[in-house]
């Protein structure tokens, strides 16, 4: 298992590194120019030239790349040309909000999604598990940003029993960060839920039709036993490749929760740092981004591993 891990980690630092430097010298190329948006409108082109070199734009590419590179390296992903904040303490700051919708996202869907396809498979093509699918799919298909307004209506303007926009840093109590999050884990985990419900439909439906469940289950071993003993783990290869893109799902998707909520996480920074072309800001959430994929797919590799002990390496 160590293994695994080591040679995952090699892998990500050069993934990592490629990312960096695509990310920089793609966005070298843009042709909107930051020290114009720091003017305002109608500049003349010697404030634009001024404001270029105590940006350090005016240097060749190379050696601006060289300069970052050498900051990241300590830690230091540059400084928004905007507010002059440093970037590593703008996502860090803005990293919890995201990470919290995240892990709420995650936490609703596995909750409703894992009973749900048990449900369903253990009842294919009976009643219940046409209701169900009816469900999921009516919940696969509600857009985020839809179901958010309802909620928003619903529970914080007419009940008023969450709030409608605000976050709570966990810091601040479990409690409060809890109920500044419900609403937006919601509107975000609904879709992922019926996504994995589906999955693991089918993924429970194809282990009830192995030989050695038939087996069990002619040797008149209860139904629950021989589903949760032998049938979950072994359908649980899939269910997790599935919870694993959904992670990745919804740490991208929550931009548009963030914003119905008047959240400043992760999203909302991107969206600012992409319309205000702030070159340090979208490269530090790249670099941040690509790290938590890595991440992401270094757990996967770690559930295969333990689910299967044929994946691992020798």
């Amino acid at each position: 298992m160590w293994r695994l891990v080591i040679t995952r980690l090699c892998v990500a630092v050069p993934m990592i590194v490629m990312v960096s430097t695509a990310t920089f010298f793609l966005g070298a190329l843009s042709p909107i120019d930051p020290a114009e948006f720091v003017l305002g409108p109608d500049p003349t082109q010697e404030q634009v030239d001024r404001v270029r070199q105590e940006m350090g734009l005016d240097r060749p590419v190379l050696a601006q790349f060289q300069e970052w590179a050498a900051g990241a390296v300590r830690g230091d992903l540059g400084s928004s040309v905007f507010t002059g904040e440093p970037v590593s303490a703008t996502l860090i700051r803005a990293l919890p909000v995201t990470l919290s919708l995240t892990l709420g996202g995650l936490v609703l869907s596995v909750l409703l999604g894992l009973p749900a396809g048990i449900w369903a498979g253990l009842r294919a093509g009976r009643l219940g598990d046409r209701v169900t699918t009816g469900l999921v799919t009516v919940g696969q298909a509600v857009p985020n940003f839809w179901l958010a307004l309802l909620l928003i209506l619903a529970f914080a303007v007419h009940f008023r029993i969450f709030p409608a926009v605000g976050y709570v840093p966990i810091s601040e109590g479990v409690g409060p960060w809890l109920h500044s999050i419900t609403l937006p884990s919601i509107a975000l985990g609904t879709a992922a839920g019926a996504v994995l419900a589906r999955q693991t439909r089918s993924a429970i439906i194809g282990v009830l039709q192995q030989e050695y469940i038939r087996t069990a289950l002619a040797q008149g071993l209860p139904r629950w036993r021989v589903v949760g003993k032998f049938g979950l783990r072994n359908a649980a290869v899939p269910i997790v490749t599935v919870i694993a893109f959904e992670v990745a799902s919804l740490f991208g998707g929550s931009i548009v929760v963030e914003r119905m909520f008047s959240m400043r996480g992760f999203g909302s920074v991107t969206i600012d740092a992409v319309l205000r072309r702030d070159p340090d800001v979208i490269q530090g959430v790249i670099v941040i981004a690509a790290a938590v994929m890595i991440v992401i797919q270094l757990v996967l590799d770690l559930s295969y591993a333990w689910l299967n002990p044929k994946v691992r390496p020798s």
